[in-house]
């Protein structure tokens, strides 16, 4: 099982939706997405997101990709 380090942070997209909000993803773990109803909201539920998303990974022994560089994006770590 590979090991993330605590000082890890992934890049996130961050989506106005057409409907209002922001939907949040990270390109470098495909199959997550998450959203909120302000900037901050999508943010906070961007951290939980990558949480389960690293967690999951872990638990079932799948490599967890080392993060990309941010090339301007927003960045999300774990939560400590």
């Amino acid at each position: 099982m590979k090991r993330v380090s605590d000082a890890a942070a992934w890049p996130v997209d961050l989506i106005a939706a057409e409907e209002g909000g922001f939907i949040v993803n990270f390109p470098d773990l495909p199959n997550g997405w998450s959203q909120g109803e302000t900037r901050d909201e999508a943010l906070a539920r961007a951290e939980d997101l990558l949480d389960e998303m690293i967690l999951g990974r872990m638990a079932h022994n799948e490599d967890v990709p080392r993060p990309s560089p941010p090339k301007g994006r927003l960045v999300v770590a774990l939560p400590a």
